[in-house]
């Protein structure tokens, strides 16, 4: 009971808005995510900018083959918040993390393999979010989905990009599998026992 009580703390500390965390989450989503997607495709020009508010990014999709004389590039814009797509998955893993009855050193790998983990993660559902932009706009000549194939990226927008219950479940599987091991299930089962 007292772990989970740390827990809810850590995760309702962590979780205060804060403009100076939101606009460094901000930037490393806005870098990561560039670096991933910008090669993935000639044609596909991919652009994550600030906005205004800390915790939202800007991203601009457009197609290099289309562009105007000038060069000028016509694109599609949208607004998406970082922080309820990558920074509150992210800091529900670390509270789960720190408040869990293991060593420190166990903890310490937990939280970087389980941040690369939930990264991961967070950059599928960028990905079926790019993807989602691309079939819903036609126009950009990038994707081209059959009407299964549509249904199948507007299913998986609406439930796992929009949703925070998949991320959720997603990382509360990830803290288990990078903090826990068997033999603590088996010692906790024979102190029982005893």
């Amino acid at each position: 009971m007292k772990n989970l009580i740390i827990s809810f703390l850590a995760y309702g500390i962590m979780s205060i808005p804060s403009k100076k965390v939101d606009n460094e989450y901000g930037k490393f989503y806005r870098s990561f995510s560039g670096f991933v997607f910008n090669k993935c495709s000639s044609s596909a020009i991919y652009r994550l900018k600030k906005t205004t508010k800390a915790d939202y990014s800007m991203i601009m999709v457009g197609n290099r083959d289309l562009a105007g004389k000038g060069g000028d590039v016509q694109g599609i814009k949208d607004e998406f918040s970082t922080r309820t797509r990558g920074f509150l998955p992210m800091i529900l893993l670390f509270s789960l993390i720190l408040a869990s009855p293991v060593k420190i050193k166990r903890k310490f790998f937990a939280i970087l393999t389980g941040f690369i983990i939930v990264t991961f993660w967070v950059m599928v559902k960028q990905w079926i979010y790019n993807l989602y932009l691309m079939s819903e706009n036609p126009i950009l000549n990038l994707v081209h989905f059959s009407e299964t194939g549509k249904k199948t990226i507007i299913f998986l927008y609406q439930d796992i990009v929009i949703s925070l219950t998949p991320s959720f479940t997603f990382v509360v599987i990830a803290w288990l599998l990078v903090t826990f091991r068997m033999e603590d299930l088996i010692n906790k089962v024979s102190k029982k026992n005893k």
